[in-house]
């Protein structure tokens, strides 16, 4: 039986997201298989210059494919820029909380057939109520991402065993990610640390990294996950973040999670706690919370084949 699904994303930084793809990978086991049809340019620009290619592919492909899987907003538009298919679109969260997506996100999930949400909070900044979406947050991969022993994690990336190392949760130049608070907060610690970049390494290496680390650091304005943090509750990773997404939620209970203030000063005081202590029982809250990328994917495959059952109702 052809169980295939197109799947709509950007790759307008050259590489489609990891977590697309992670989530695409933990579906094949459920009995689908994956198509992708790749937004290359930035911005709406790229999006519009999408639309006829998108609009001739599936008149041309729609009988290979039993709906359509956007990600993203964005996505979600084009996505369902036809008649043929049904669309499911997931909401990451940027194509919410910017206010100018957030209106072209709201098109998007009225016309889909149905909406998943990475965080609850999501589906009433739509008009969506709660009861009518699916509420799925990304998962993380436990077998990428596992404890390390630190001075093994620290040889293989080359990094200095008597240093201290903190990893920021994101690209520098990303103004969502906050780099200036984070910066302030370093440079008041009484000691020399390096604060490293998370951009530009393979997933083996994130893990690596993770555990290389002496602990992480989000000082994000705003997230839905982020799936950072699960990835260092993964490993047993120490953490200092603000509050942001469900983080807070997540780590609850968890030795060695600590939620900042935006205050450098705040930031400064958790960092040389967390540097110190080793984490407990993070790897074990994210099993018990269903937040591993297994499980994702077991509630994503009830979803997908619900989308089935709708399809083959409307042909009888």
């Amino acid at each position: 039986m052809n169980n295939k699904v197109l799947v709509v994303c950007s790759s307008n930084k050259g590489n489609i997201s990891s977590f697309v793809k992670e989530q695409v990978g933990s579906l094949l086991s459920h009995g689908y298989q994956f198509d992708f049809f790749l937004i290359r340019d930035k911005g709406i620009i790229g999006y519009l210059k999408s639309i006829f290619r998108y609009y001739f592919y599936i008149n041309n492909n729609h009988k290979s494919f039993k709906f359509v899987h956007a990600h993203y907003g964005f996505s979600g538009l084009l996505a369902v820029f036809q008649n043929k298919l049904p669309v499911i679109v997931t909401f990451h969260g940027t194509d919410i909380s910017n206010k100018k997506a957030r209106i072209l996100s709201f098109i998007a999930s009225r016309f889909s057939s149905c909406n998943i949400f990475v965080h609850p909070d999501q589906p009433k900044k739509l008009y969506l109520d709660k009861t009518d979406s699916n509420i799925i947050p990304c998962g993380v991969d436990l077998n990428v991402f596992f404890p390390v022993e630190k001075k093994t994690a620290r040889r293989k990336l080359n990094m200095n065993l008597d240093e201290k190392y903190i990893l920021f949760s994101g690209a520098f130049n990303n103004k969502i990610k906050n780099y200036n608070l984070a910066k302030e907060a370093i440079e008041m610690l009484p000691f020399e640390v390096n604060l490293i970049e998370l951009k530009g390494y393979s997933r083996e290496n994130v893990n690596y990294l993770m555990n290389a680390v002496d602990c992480l650091l989000v000082t994000s304005f705003s997230e839905t996950g982020p799936l950072v943090v699960k990835e260092a509750m993964a490993t047993n990773t120490p953490f200092v973040s603000t509050d942001v997404g469900d983080v807070k939620n997540i780590s609850r209970n968890v030795e060695g999670c600590f939620i900042a203030k935006y205050n450098p000063k705040n930031i400064s005081s958790l960092l040389l706690k967390a540097i110190t202590i080793k984490m407990e029982g993070g790897r074990e809250k994210i099993n018990m919370m269903g937040l591993d990328l297994e499980n994702v994917a077991n509630r994503i495959s009830i979803i997908y084949d619900s989308c089935l059952d709708m399809k083959n109702s409307k042909k009888k």
